[in-house]
């Protein structure tokens, strides 16, 4: 039975080729109602929280969940192979996304489910360390606000699932931005796929409330 002040060996699956990590520690918090929190000696100082959860009602399995300190994320880096410095300006919490991108050396494509804030800071952080040079990145939401975010360095050899951006270079897109910038002013938000899908269900309300002749739902 563990309490506090009980040493703890784990064997954690934490990614990487080399397999699973060896951790050797104390306990120094059992939090209600499945948390541990150990003080690691090995293979860094510092703090990790493992979580226990049942799958499912009947069942004797459990999944266990890790959550890593700086110290550890540092450590993470490089065991994946990525240097553990950052940017001056970033606080250090998107790193994580280099670790779970399944991005080590070898890699040719990262896919990037992140979104706004998240999707720049990571994208950045890629720039900062080197994996843009490298290989690409498949973003399934990119959107033109967050690529303007991104900036061009870190965007270079960035894909992107959505379906449209306004600097799509056809007559047809530029006397639609021309009539979209006449309306709204020069400092209108960027058009991109979003703004489609805006538009559309404006429209599709409007004439599903035309076919009811009312705007109560029911």
């Amino acid at each position: 039975m563990l309490a506090v002040g009980s040493v703890v060996s784990l064997q954690l699956p934490l990614g990487g080729p080399q397999g699973p990590v060896d951790m050797l520690g104390r306990v120094t918090a059992l939090v209600p109602p499945r948390q541990i929190v150990i003080a690691l000696d090995q293979p860094w100082r510092g703090q990790l929280r493992v979580g226990l959860e049942r799958i499912g009602p009947e069942s004797t399995r459990v999944r266990v969940r890790a959550e890593v300190d700086e110290r550890g994320v540092e450590w993470l880096l490089r065991r994946r192979g990525w240097p553990a410095r950052q940017p001056a300006d970033d606080d250090g919490d998107y790193r994580i996304g280099l670790l779970t991108s399944k991005s080590g050396p070898g890699a040719d494509l990262v896919l990037s489910t992140l979104v706004g804030a998240d999707e720049v800071a990571f994208e950045r952080q890629c720039l900062a360390m080197g994996l843009r040079a490298r290989c690409r990145t498949l973003s399934l939401v990119l959107d033109e606000s967050t690529r303007e975010r991104i900036g061009d360095a870190a965007a270079a050899g960035l894909w992107t699932a959505f379906g449209y951006f306004q600097q799509l270079p056809t007559a047809e897109n530029r006397a639609f931005l021309a009539r979209y910038r006449d309306a709204f002013g020069p400092c209108a938000p960027p058009v991109s796929t979003l703004s489609e899908s805006t538009y559309s269900a404006v429209h599709l309300y409007g004439a599903a409330a035309r076919r009811a002749r009312t705007i109560r739902g029911g």
